[in-house]
């Protein structure tokens, strides 16, 4: 299934396709990722903190690595504690928008750039 899409924007000279619907919420974007790219039916959110988990390939019945330690996970999942970034950094770096944070964009619009 396509994964819907709702325009450009361009970030420092480079234009990146939006992934998404304008107006989502973090947790709205971390159930599609989740979701392989698609929003799941309302009735099948879960919270933002499963959702970066489920993404991220960690599956447990009980609990959940918090939100950006799991997110450090998907994008290099050998990182170091002590190399772990912040939430908006690591939705950058997920986003493959670098490293340098003056070139970031917040962590909301860098998840929309992610297709899933």
């Amino acid at each position: 299934m396509p994964q819907p899409t709702y325009g450009t924007i361009n970030i420092y000279g480079t234009n990146y396709t939006l992934y998404g619907k304008p107006g989502s919420t973090e947790r709205d974007e971390l159930n599609r990722l989740a979701n392989g790219g698609t929003y799941p039916t309302v009735d099948k959110y879960i919270d933002e903190q499963a959702a970066a988990n489920i993404w991220a390939g960690i599956h447990t019945d009980t609990s959940y690595l918090a939100t950006s330690y799991a997110l450090n996970l998907k994008y290099n999942s050998s990182r170091k504690h002590t190399d772990f970034k912040d939430y908006n950094g690591i939705c950058n770096e997920l986003a493959g928008l670098g490293t340098d944070p003056s070139k970031w964009v917040e962590g909301l619009t860098a998840l929309r750039l992610i297709a899933s």
